[in-house]
């Protein structure tokens, strides 16, 4: 409760949120060692520091909301349009914080504004798309790996220690990597054998859009790994 407390004003917005996240899971592991009536209060402070932390948390992400109207920029211009794809890809970067289930969500309603931020063509238009379509797999991703640990664990075991659960998720990504690496290894393969006729331009498009979406997958996965390394204080 203290250790909540304690970080529930931080601005380290992500660490913050993974320090929390731990906590919660260590919560769980002694909840049921406590007296009840001693454990309803201390739940209600340790739930308010956490219900704090996470509305400010929100509230950051929606300061990130691009304005109607750029200085500098005219609506609806390729100007104005490169703004908020930037804007957007920030905002993507910054939902790993959210719980899963949250970031999926705020994730989904991303994608429909980065479809109405208008075309933009040239380098960073492409560069842009890469970044934030890595930050959205990795909100997509990290929810499904949630999903897979929760799966796996025994009904009624206790939640697996934070330093634990980490180790856990690392080696059910590196396993996931591998999956995903045979498949692209495939495609390539197909790739390769297919000939240079005309009548082969769509299925050699399509093959070559799915080896980008599993060369992001790999990409993703690898990401998360480190974060799952880092480092914790408190």
């Amino acid at each position: 409760v203290n250790q909540a407390e304690a970080l529930k004003n931080s601005d380290q917005f992500e660490a913050t949120s993974r320090q929390l996240k731990q906590l919660q899971n260590a919560w769980r592991e002694i909840n049921g060692t406590l007296p009840k009536k001693q454990a309803a209060e201390l739940w209600t402070k340790f739930r308010a520091a956490n219900n704090h932390f996470f509305e400010r948390l929100k509230k950051h992400i929606e300061t990130q909301r691009p304005a109607e109207v750029r200085p500098g920029a005219t609506p609806g211009s390729p100007e104005e349009s490169l703004l908020r794809k930037r804007e957007l890809a920030k905002r993507a970067e910054a939902l790993i914080a959210l719980p899963p289930n949250q970031g999926v969500t705020q994730a989904k309603n991303l994608q429909a504004e980065w479809k109405q931020s208008g075309a933009v063509r040239g380098p960073e238009s492409d560069q842009l798309w890469q970044r934030f379509m890595l930050a959205c797999d990795k909100v997509f991703e990290m929810s499904a790996l949630d999903y897979y640990l929760r799966k796996r664990q025994a009904e009624g075991a206790p939640p697996l220690p934070p330093a634990e659960r980490a180790q856990t998720a690392t080696v059910a990504l590196r396993k996931f990597i591998e999956s995903d690496r045979q498949e692209l290894a495939v495609l390539q393969d197909n790739l390769g054998k297919l000939n240079s006729s005309a009548s082969n331009d769509q299925f050699r498009q399509l093959l070559q859009g799915k080896i980008r979406t599993f060369e992001r997958k790999i990409q993703t996965k690898t990401e998360l790994i480190a974060l799952f390394q880092l480092p914790t204080s408190g």
